[in-house]
């Protein structure tokens, strides 16, 4: 399958209105009495440029069929002792050492790792190591995605990397003139304490509790963001948004965009959630069988918009 490139990806979604995807059906719920909508505000566009040029470093380009890693462009970043002191801890039977260029085909998906691209990757991190951190990406890898790529196979690369030792990598979009990378979102920190909480288990623990002077400052509402292959729903705190997110929906409204909602009117929706609630978070949750194409501009918006961005997996316990 010819690769989708991510080039803006703004054209991926048609042009259909806001709302009107894939025609008017029963599941496209009446706005009652809302009203009216604000003007629509000049399209958004992808503010490539803004990003950093790409630079080298061990690249993992997943496409539909197959997974490639490769390092070629890092290892012509090492200066010549580095590479020297590399070829000599070359592991036995390996050739062209420190150079890597390997292609897994028709990978095996486990639930939620790929179990034979984990020793291709450590073969990576030990060609990194063996020049002791030398060139312009150490330690850190490209991740380029094709565009018909399922989200949920992207949750595996990532996974399977963080199992060889890698961190978050850096996103390549490929822009006009040559690729720009954008870090990838952290994961959203679930499960931290409240200050409520922390005061009940020192008190528990005989410990007194600290009254702070004044009441801090309520967190600022977060963004969230749905995406499924047949809608979107956006919130703001826990309050549905209407089509557009210009405002809070109906109370029969249940979603936000019914069918494939186009980019323009999903980047409007990122800048309005955005400028109704600032310096927040946006919670971007994605369809396991979500192609990649109609993520990665929905992600470029919101983290050019929002202060902070947490990427996760649709949960079928969240899909009504």
């Amino acid at each position: 399958m010819e690769r989708l490139p991510l080039i803006l990806a703004l054209s991926l979604f048609g042009s259909c209105a806001p709302g009107s995807c894939g025609g008017a059906d029963a599941r496209t719920p009446a706005l009652g009495d809302a009203p009216p909508a604000e003007a629509p505000p000049a399209p958004v566009r992808a503010a490539l440029d803004d990003l950093a040029p790409a630079t080298p470093a061990t690249e993992v380009h997943v496409r539909a069929e197959a997974i490639r890693v490769r390092n070629h462009a890092l290892v012509g970043t090492w200066p010549e002792p580095a590479l020297a002191a590399a070829r000599a801890s070359a592991p036995e039977g390996a050739v062209d050492w420190p150079r890597l260029d390997e292609t897994l085909e028709a990978p095996t998906a486990g639930p939620t790792r790929l179990p034979q691209l984990e020793p291709i990757l450590s073969r990576a991190r030990r060609a990194e190591a063996s020049a002791s951190g030398s060139g312009s990406g150490a330690g850190v890898y490209n991740l380029r995605v094709d565009g018909d790529v399922p989200f949920a196979q992207v949750q595996r690369v990532l996974l399977s990397a963080s199992m060889a030792g890698y961190g978050a990598p850096r996103l390549i979009l490929e822009g006009e003139d040559g690729d720009r990378m954008m870090p990838w979102p952290p994961a959203p920190s679930e499960g931290r304490l409240s200050e409520d909480e922390i005061a009940e288990l020192l008190a528990a623990a005989g410990a007194p509790a600290e009254t702070p002077a004044e009441a801090p400052p309520a967190p600022p509402p977060t963004a969230r963001l749905e995406l499924e292959e047949e809608r979107v729903r956006a919130w703001i705190g826990e309050t549905l948004q209407a089509p557009g997110c210009e405002r809070d929906a109906a109370e029969a409204l249940t979603l936000t965009f019914d069918g494939d909602a186009p980019a323009e009117a999903l980047s409007r929706c990122v800048a309005r959630l955005a400028a109704r609630a600032p310096r927040s978070r946006l919670t971007l949750a994605v369809a396991p069988e979500l192609p990649f194409a109609r993520v990665a501009p929905v992600l470029q918006h919101g983290a050019a918009r929002f202060d902070a961005v947490a990427l996760l997996g649709l949960r079928p316990a969240q899909r009504p």
